[in-house]
Formats: structure tokens, C-alpha cells, sequence
């Protein structure tokens, strides 16, 4: 089950129940109760023909999102064989995003520039990475 104080607004999960991945807009309930935490889950499309894309779920039902290529790749990233390592120029800021793989599903992400590494961290997950991203550079790794 995912830690409670990993959980942000606007970080992505996959919610079980559906299948579907969900961006998340809202977290209600106590860090001390993990189990009772109401986690509101905004989709891209309702997730039947009678519902709205909203859904309010709690821990159990969703699990992260492992960072894989496809991911990266869907993200908007391009691999550099030179570096042996994933790369996406933002288009709002100076600095770049590097992603390296070392093993067993961890990946160690960097936001650089030509002259600065503003941070790096070592992370498996995609709200890992969001939450890396924004903490060092103030934008989004998934733009909605």
C-alpha cells in the first residue's frame, strides 16, 4: 500500500478498481489512519457512460506507477546512447531532465543545466519522479 505522506496533488496513481490511471485532485482523512484516507482520482475520460471522471477511492485500490522506457518515452524523454540515459529539455524552464537506470527498476534523476545540478534522487515510481521534479524546478513532469 502506498505511504500516505507520499500522496500530492497532481501526482498520478493507478487505481486497480478500474484500470485506469488517475491524476490525483484531492486527500482527505488522517496520515494516522492510512487505511481510511479518501483519495479523489481525476481520469482523462469518465470511467463508465454514467459516471464523470471523478472517482473517490482509499489506499488499498491504488498502487504506483513504475517507472519503465515506454513510460519514459510517453512522457515525452528520448533516449541518448552516447550517455546511456533518458533526456526531455523543458520548454518552460532552462534546465533538462536526465534519467539514468541503474538496476532492479531504480532510476536516478537529475535536473541540470550546462553549468548546475540543481538535484538529483534515486526513485521507482512515477509520483516519485513528479514529486522530485517540482520540488527542484516548480513544474510538472506530467503536463495535463
Amino acid at each position: 500500500m502506498i505511504d500516505v505522506r507520499e500522496l500530492r496533488i497532481g501526482s498520478h496513481y493507478y487505481n486497480n478498481t478500474y484500470a485506469a490511471i488517475g491524476r490525483v485532485v484531492s486527500i482527505n482523512g488522517s496520515m494516522y489512519n492510512p487505511e481510511d484516507v479518501s483519495v479523489g482520482l481525476m481520469y482523462d475520460m469518465p470511467l463508465d457512460k454514467d459516471s464523470d471522471p471523478y472517482d473517490a477511492t482509499t489506499l488499498p485500490y491504488i498502487e504506483p506507477i513504475p517507472i519503465t522506457e515506454e513510460l519514459l518515452s510517453e512522457l515525452g524523454f528520448k533516449y541518448n546512447p552516447k550517455w546511456s540515459s533518458w533526456r526531455k529539455e523543458q520548454t518552460k524552464i532552462n534546465p533538462f531532465i536526465c534519467i539514468n537506470n541503474m538496476h532492479d527498476g531504480l532510476w536516478r534523476m537529475e535536473a541540470m543545466d550546462d553549468k548546475y545540478v540543481y538535484g538529483n534522487m534515486i526513485c521507482r515510481y512515477l509520483h516519485e519522479a513528479e514529486v522530485f521534479l517540482f520540488l527542484t524546478t516548480k513544474f510538472e513532469l506530467v503536463e495535463d
